[in-house]
This record gives structure tokens, sequence and C-alpha cells, in this order.
């Protein structure tokens, strides 16, 4: 959310709650079953399936409706982690309000309002969730630490959800070029269809399992979470220094045949000469 100057910092965290407010009339109004608007990361989805819908009415969105939505976002990551809302002090802040004080991330500023403004460029299923939470280290500390004790699970769930979706045996999960057409062709379609963002999540956490596991038998290594607040990999996974997350979400209608393949060629030769 803007504010016209760093002077309006205190009236500008008073209208908070009004903004709050006002973006839970509308919904109560408009999509009272995506109701209630309780500040968990998982309320994040239901507020992304509200401005989608209207940024496809034909009047689209409001400038009101992108301010109250970036409270929400920006509320949501403030409830979790204990962060507090700081009006635009300097420059670099470009008018905008941020969310600071994140644990373990002292230097860091997130920026609810871009958030809702990626989204609404790139229309990206689950932004508004994965961006927001990606700034809470110790939910992301504890969702590495459940995925790696229980990465056999993971992977067998992936193969289930790869055959489900591709009405057919996908093969073994062996770490084989066969094996990541199989993901990237099962992502791409994933795209195609507008699946289900909980499908989509679960496929993209376990390639990023299933590729990082390929990465750590060739050349070693130990999965870790990205805590540098300058870094575009911040909150994600990472094995090597190396976050897959990056080339899943890369694979597209448009792009090139065996990105998986080739990308972890890639990586692996760079890591085998360290």
């Amino acid at each position: 959310m803007a504010v016209s100057s760093t002077t309006d910092g205190e009236a500008f965290v008073r209208a908070v709650p009004e903004e709050l407010a006002a973006l839970a009339e509308m919904i109560a109004q408009q999509q009272p079953d995506l109701l209630p608007l309780d500040r968990s990361y998982a309320s994040l989805d239901r507020v992304e399936d509200f401005y989608q819908a209207c940024l496809e009415e034909a009047t689209g969105a409001s400038a009101s409706l992108e301010s109250r939505l970036a409270c929400y976002v920006g509320a949501t990551l403030a409830a979790s982690t204990g962060g507090r809302w700081e009006p635009p002090r300097t420059k670099s802040d470009l008018g905008r309000a941020s969310i600071v004080g994140l644990p373990y991330l002292a230097r860091a500023k997130f920026y609810p309002l871009d958030v809702v403004r990626n989204f609404k460029r790139t229309r990206s299923a689950g932004y508004l969730r994965d961006a927001t939470e990606i700034y809470d280290i110790p939910v992301r500390r504890a969702l590495l630490a459940h995925l790696v004790a229980n990465s056999d699970a993971k992977l067998a769930a992936l193969h289930s959800d790869l055959r489900d979706l591709l009405g057919r045996d996908p093969g073994a999960l062996d770490g084989s070029a066969d094996s990541l057409a199989v993901i990237e062709a099962a992502l791409k379609q994933l795209l195609a269809a507008n699946a289900p963002r909980d499908l989509l999540r679960r496929i993209e956490t376990g390639a990023v399992l299933y590729l990082g596991q390929i990465v750590q038998r060739a050349v070693g290594g130990e999965w870790t979470l990205c805590e540098d607040p300058d870094d575009a990999d911040l909150g994600q996974l990472q094995m090597h220094g190396w976050a897959p997350i990056t080339v899943i979400r890369n694979v597209g209608p448009n792009s090139r045949p065996n990105l998986l393949q080739t990308v972890l060629d890639l990586v692996i030769k760079a890591r085998s000469n360290k």
C-alpha cells in the first residue's frame, strides 16, 4: 500500500484495520464461501480467488481493492511472524509500506503491494501465498525439516500424482532423462489445464526433492534453506547452494524442451569442478 509521504506513517498504521474490515465486507457480500479471513497463509489462497474473479470482470479491480489486498497480505505475514508495519522512509521504498522485524531477516523489508501487483501481472496460481510465506523463516525451516524427514514418502506421492495426472505409469524415478521428461510434461500439463493449486504445489514440491536428490547423489551436499534477504532464492530449499524450484517454475508452454535435464547437467557440472 502506498502512502503520500513519510509523515503519514501513524495514520497509515491506524488505517490498516479499516482496510481489512472493508475487504472482509466486500468478500462477505460477493463470495462469502471464501471466508473466514483469519490471516492464515491458507486464507491467502482464498483471497487470491476473490482477486482473480475481480480481475476477470469487465470493470477490473479498483486501486482501493489493490490497497486492501496489500493490507491483508502484509497483516497475514505480520500475524505469523510478529513483524510490524513500517511506512516508507527512504527513496528505495518508492512510497510503499513494508513489513519489517521478521525473524532471522533483520535487514529484510517485505512489500505487500509488490506481491499483489505481481499476481495481477502474472496470474500465477498460488502466488499470493507462496510469495508471502517465503519471508517466514521459522515456517520454512519447519517445512524443510518435514520434507527431508519424509522424503521417501514425498517421492512416492510424486510418482502417484504423476500417474494420476498422465493416466499412465510414469516409470521409475531413477534419475534418468526419461524421468525428468515425464516431470516436465506433467508440469506443462498442469499449467495448461489451470490445475488446482494444491496439486501444483504437491508436484512442484516433489520435483524439488527429486532434482535435489539427483544433485546430491552426483556431487554430494545437504539440504539447506536460503535465508539471505538479498538473494532471489530467499526462503527456498537448496541443495549444494542451488534451488531446484527456479528451473521448475521456468517450465511452461513455451519453455525449451528438456529444460530440467539441461539445467541439471549444468548445475552438476559446475559443482563437480569446485
